[in-house]
């Protein structure tokens, strides 16, 4: 089993670039089949809600840096995933589990507890891009906190510098108590990390949110945000009671996903008129030729180029013609921030190369003209969905006066617009 969630998790690293990009295209469609696509995909909340400490903070980023600072090299996407999930005889094609994506933002924390001390990378980039990237990170993140490593990692230093990390006192001693156990049932760094793991995918199976964590987002009416502050516990907790459809996990601690833990297909639309592997774009509008010669321009010279846009030109994903003609959706849509695999600064350079190309103003200062004129002059399609998508515009250009509206507020709010027209249109 618990090699089990090492491949998956590695393979939702590379899941990961994919639902991201097919963002552009209207969501993350195999998530839907069928159905309307989601505007935004949102990943479920954090189970162990760790901060760093600053020093720590700059040391992973300082290394990180330092780590893809060269040039990758990857293989072909439509290769990689025919290879993966292609349905071999004999073999049943396993469903992506919640399980997969809850420690996917957990890095800054669980680094001490990976095989390699390092983040996973997806297998699409070359074995020898992958060492260079892994090593560099580990020797440097290693000396940059002073953390001894012989076999293993020096667990009582660990601990010392987990003691350091904000959040709930509840995480803490989780993740310190199972850190403590394993080192005392571990002798390298590879069975440590397998046993920490195992733990904390069990400690986390616990808490019933995590049973079916992608039904919390649109599984209410009218089409407005539901509240993530009530229900879920305390994650990380040991109740007395396991979740439904759990089963004991290795060494009689924690629970592991039991068949119930499926990720559901979700509410996401209204329902398909015919079966198909990839759902429906719920404005669908076509990037104009100059608005995709804009992005490919903007993805291949933005600078500084985080992991994403580094890992997106070596696999030349802005060459698919689905990704430039769907990818005007990405301009009304807020950016990622995931672990180490994103960088605001290198996102906000591509959004202001993209601004500066289409007159859509600055990060800082959105031009609502601007953006009318897009949809007008660079979003092929129904006249009537223009419209849809206008009057989002214009849902969000009221700030107060004298006040700028930002990126960050504009696309937080023609996200919720759109998601809501969406979900009203095609209530299910």
């Amino acid at each position: 089993m618990v090699m089990m969630v090492k491949l998956y998790y590695t393979i939702v690293i590379c899941s990961l670039v994919f639902i991201i990009g097919t963002d552009a295209m209207g969501g993350p469609g195999f998530m839907a089949k069928g159905k309307k696509c989601p505007i935004v995909w949102e990943f479920p909340k954090p189970c162990i809600d760790l901060q760093p400490p600053e020093d720590v903070s700059n040391a992973i980023q300082k290394c990180w840096n330092q780590a893809i600072d060269i040039d990758f090299k990857c293989q072909e996407i439509e290769v990689f995933f025919r290879e993966r999930f292609s349905k071999k005889k004999g073999k049943k094609k396993r469903p992506f589990s919640p399980a997969d994506f809850i420690f996917i933002s957990s890095f800054h924390w669980l680094v001490y507890f990976t095989d390699d001390i390092s983040p996973k990378l997806c297998p699409l980039m070359s074995a020898e891009t992958r060492e260079k990237i892994k090593s560099t990170f580990r020797n440097c993140f290693l000396e940059e906190t002073s953390v001894e490593m012989g076999k293993m990692v020096n667990v009582r230093q660990v601990i010392s510098k987990l003691g350091t990390y904000s959040g709930h006192v509840s995480n803490i001693t989780t993740v310190v108590g199972i850190a403590d156990l394993c080192s005392s049932k571990t002798t390298n760094q590879d069975d440590l990390a397998k046993c920490v793991t195992s733990n904390l995918l069990g400690a986390c199976m616990r808490d019933p949110y995590y049973k079916k964590p992608f039904s919390h987002r649109y599984s209410h009416k009218g089409g407005s945000k539901p509240s993530m502050k009530k229900g879920g516990g305390g994650y990380g907790n040991y109740p007395k009671d396991k979740a439904a459809g759990s089963r004991p996990g290795p060494d009689g601690a924690g629970s592991r996903p039991g068949p119930d833990s499926k990720l559901p297909q979700g509410k996401m639309g209204q329902r398909p008129k015919k079966k198909g592997h990839y759902c429906e774009p719920c404005f669908p509008l076509q990037s104009s030729e100059e608005l995709k010669a804009a992005f490919t321009t903007c993805m291949d010279t933005v600078k500084p180029a985080d992991f994403y846009t580094k890992f997106l030109r070596c696999t030349k994903f802005d060459e698919k013609k689905a990704a430039k003609k769907n990818m005007w959706l990405q301009l009304f849509t807020p950016n990622y921030d995931i672990s180490v695999f994103f960088s605001k600064k290198s996102q906000d350079a591509h959004t202001n190369c993209m601004y500066q190309k289409l007159g859509l103003g600055t990060t800082s200062a959105v031009s609502i003209r601007g953006f009318k004129d897009l949809v007008l002059n660079h979003l092929e399609g129904d006249v009537n969905v223009q419209e849809q998508v206008i009057e989002a515009i214009d849902g969000c250009s009221y700030t107060k006066e004298g006040i700028l509206i930002t990126t960050e507020e504009f696309t937080k709010c023609t996200a919720e617009l759109l998601q809501k027209e969406c979900d009203m249109e095609y209530r299910w």
